[in-house]
């Protein structure tokens, strides 16, 4: 496991500020964003384009990006309490972060149930029968993700923006550099 140590230590030449700890959050989360979105959207495409052969594949596809965001969104969980440790205690109001971390944490949790969902409707047989509610479970998954993960992305751009974490300033850099 890394720690803050590791990588906040990394080199006294300067390049310790590209290697900061809380820089692995934004990295990282950009991912579980772009493919939840891409995701989503691969679904509907295979939703709305199932009766023609080009569009077969689509909801697959779709299966294995969601999947991808799902194990993106639980990395960025993890990478977002190691950038809380470490500008956490520097922000004006804290009531954001927490918001911030809630609403990540369900995001990976409707996201994650939502993969089981696709996944056992494509993968098991005996359920079959119950292709059309599962379909619609999936689509309320995906939309509640996507709204989740907009919001969520909303707080972490104001934590970023109207407070500055984990943003280094240049009076910083330069005491740094000295």
């Amino acid at each position: 496991m890394i720690t803050t140590g590791l990588l906040a230590s990394a080199g006294a030449d300067g390049l310790s500020s590209m290697w900061r700890i809380e820089l692995l959050h934004p990295a990282v989360v950009h991912f579980s964003v772009a493919l939840t979105v891409v995701g989503s959207l691969f679904y509907l495409v295979g939703l709305l384009g199932s009766s023609y052969p080009a569009c077969q594949s689509f909801r697959l596809t779709a299966w294995w990006l969601l999947l991808l965001a799902c194990l993106a969104s639980w990395a960025s969980l993890q990478t977002g309490f190691w950038a809380d440790h470490a500008v956490g205690r520097e922000l004006f109001d804290p009531r954001p972060l927490k918001d911030h971390e809630r609403f990540g944490l369900g995001f990976s949790w409707v996201l994650s149930a939502t993969v089981l969902v696709e996944g056992l409707r494509l993968f098991v047989s005996r359920l079959r029968s119950y292709r059309k509610y599962l379909t619609l479970l999936v689509m309320i998954g995906l939309v509640a993700s996507c709204g989740l993960v907009a919001w969520t992305s909303h707080l972490g751009a104001g934590l970023v923006y109207q407070q500055g974490a984990g943003v280094q300033m240049p009076s910083e850099v330069n005491e740094s550099r000295d």
